[in-house]
C-alpha cells in the first residue's frame, strides 16, 4: 500500500494544478492519497473508486480531500472550523478496517499553530479506531520550537507520542523539509521556513510494516510547496516510475 499527503497549493494557477494532479495519479499512483488545498476534480480519477473532499471555507471549491483505491472509503466526521479536516473508514486486504483522517491546520492570525491543532486532534481522536492512517499539512515539525520557543510546539510533539501516534521518517529517523513556499518567494532559507510541516501517522501495528519513507524533493515537486509519502507493506514493483526531477 502507497500512502501519499500533500498540499497541492500550486503558484501559477488552474494550469499547474491540473499538473500537480497528473503528477500524483501516473506517477505517484497512491492508494490512499490526504490532499490539502485542492479543488478535487470532476468525478473520480480513472484508476480510483472513492474521492471524499470537504472545502476550507464556504464557497469555496478548495479544501481537503481523501482519495483512493478502497472500495467502501466512508466518511465519519468533518470540520471546517481550524481548517478542513475529514475521516473516514475504510478496509483494506492488508490492514482488515482502517480509519483514515484528512487535515489542513488552518493557522489563524493572533492565535498560532498549536492551540487549534490539539483542538483538531482532540476532536478527531474518538473517531479513529485501533488501525488508522492519519495525515497533513500540520504547518508544525519536530524542530520548530527551536524557531518559536513559546509557541508550544515541543509539548505537541511529545503529546502526539503519548497518544499513540508513529510517524515513519524520511531521513533514517529525522524530518526533511517538505514546505518550500519560502523557496518559492526567493526568499534564503531559515530555520523557521526549512521544516516537514507534513506528516502521515499510523498506529503502532501498521508503522511496524513500513518498508519505505520519502519526501519528494524535485524542482517539478517544489512548486507545489509540500509532498511527502510512505509505504506500509511494500513498494510497488516499479520504483523507477517513483518522482524523478
Amino acid at each position: 500500500m502507497r500512502i501519499v499527503t500533500w498540499n497541492m497549493n500550486v503558484r501559477g494557477g488552474s494550469r499547474r494544478h491540473e499538473d500537480t494532479w497528473t503528477f500524483l495519479l501516473e506517477t505517484l499512483e497512491p492508494d490512499v492519497a490526504l490532499l490539502q488545498e485542492v479543488v478535487p476534480p470532476e468525478g473520480t480519477p480513472e484508476g480510483y473508486r472513492q474521492l471524499l473532499s470537504t472545502p476550507g471555507y464556504a464557497g469555496k471549491r478548495w479544501g481537503s480531500a481523501i482519495l483512493s483505491r478502497l472500495p467502501d472509503l466512508q466518511l465519519r466526521w468533518e470540520d471546517n472550523s481550524r481548517g478542513a479536516v475529514l475521516a473516514a473508514t475504510a478496509t483494506t486486504s492488508e490492514l482488515g478496517p482502517v480509519s483514515i483522517a484528512c487535515i489542513h491546520a488552518r493557522v489563524p492570525k493572533g492565535v498560532g499553530t498549536i492551540r487549534p491543532l490539539r483542538q483538531t486532534f482532540d476532536q478527531l481522536r474518538p473517531h479513529l479506531g485501533s488501525r488508522f492512517i492519519v495525515g497533513g499539512d500540520l504547518n508544525t515539525a519536530r524542530q520548530a520550537h527551536l524557531a518559536w520557543p513559546q509557541n508550544g510546539h515541543g509539548d505537541f510533539w511529545a503529546d502526539i507520542e503519548a497518544w499513540g501516534f508513529h510517524e515513519p521518517l524520511p531521513l533514517g529517523g529525522r524530518e526533511q523539509q517538505s514546505y518550500w513556499g519560502e523557496w518559492l518567494k526567493g526568499r534564503p532559507p531559515t530555520l523557521g521556513n526549512t521544516l516537514q510541516d507534513d506528516h502521515i501517522f499510523l498506529d503502532r501495528d501498521t508503522f511496524a510494516r513500513v518498508k519505505a519513507c520519502r519526501v519528494w524533493d524535485t524542482r517539478r515537486v517544489r512548486g507545489s510547496r509540500h509532498i511527502r509519502g510512505t509505504w506500509p507493506d511494500r513498494p510497488r514493483s516499479r520504483p523507477s516510475r517513483r518522482a524523478r526531477g
